[in-house]
């Protein structure tokens, strides 16, 4: 993903983290002035990245209340006063409690990087209590559908909730052997994607990165089943339409992965 998007704050003092956001265009608060300043002036929709307790601590000396609608993500548990100082602070906080489970950094700068990354997903948790999935889209709002949407095929896997997890770059929600795409279910559950997505099929649709997608998951295959020939990325890539040239090298390994001869791939 290449897209920047200048609404993302990421608050770490650590250069390692910075330089992974560097590329996105991502504001970057390396001291509690910084997040102050940035909490008191930024007046749009912001999403805020804290990737470790460290970093949460930064956000400990907001005064007053911000001007717009902002959101926070944490990669590591919040836990005692910090937690409730910022619930407070912001309209949602996102962070790996009670059985969340969220993508890695790396992945989840690259779905921040999008200028579609509401498309994608975070983060998500099974509730077995009221047979749920919930599940966090890249803007940190939450979508809520019910574990029997996952049913499979006369000839799928059966979900199994007990090994949950997102993949592929927030394209895919995993269940055991079972695997849903990310487009399905907003197309399910979300009117406003399946508007969206009506105006981009008018657009453009029939890619080959569709048609890649498509078959891939046919084949039960994931992203990174690819490799080492291909990395999962680069994958991803091809497939949500960012690479407009696809090289003969790289369409002779996938068609191998795929089973099919390399002019086939566009057909599905």
């Amino acid at each position: 993903m290449t897209t920047k998007k200048d609404n993302r704050i990421l608050v770490s003092d650590d250069p390692d983290i910075a330089d992974i956001w560097s590329e996105i265009g991502a504001t970057i608060a390396r001291t509690n002035e910084d997040v102050r300043e940035l909490y008191a002036t930024a007046a749009s929709n912001f999403v805020w990245l804290a990737p470790r307790h460290s970093d949460m601590l930064l956000l400990g000396n907001i005064v007053g209340s911000p001007k717009g609608n902002h959101r926070l993500l944490c990669l590591e548990p919040t836990e005692g006063s910090i937690k409730h100082y910022l619930d407070a602070k912001f309209s949602r906080v996102v962070s790996p409690d009670d059985q969340l489970k969220l993508l890695p950094l790396g992945e989840i700068a690259e779905i921040f990087a999008s200028a579609d990354s509401e498309d994608f997903f975070l983060g998500g948790t099974i509730d077995k209590a009221n047979d749920s999935v919930i599940l966090y889209r890249g803007n940190l709002e939450p979508i809520t559908l019910p574990l029997s949407w996952f049913e499979a095929g006369p000839n799928s896997p059966q979900p199994d909730p007990d090994d949950f997890e997102i993949i592929d770059f927030g394209q895919t929600v995993r269940l055991g052997e079972f695997e849903a795409g990310a487009d399905a279910i907003l197309y399910e559950f979300d009117p406003s994607y399946r508007r969206r997505d009506k105006e981009r099929r008018l657009d453009s649709d029939d890619s080959f990165g569709g048609a890649l997608r498509r078959l891939r998951l046919q084949k039960g295959l994931k992203q990174s089943d690819f490799s080492p020939s291909l990395s999962a990325k680069e994958v991803g890539r091809i497939e949500r339409g960012e690479v407009k040239t696809v090289h003969q090298k790289t369409l002779d390994s996938l068609a191998l992965h795929l089973g099919v001869a390399p002019e086939e791939i566009e057909t599905y």
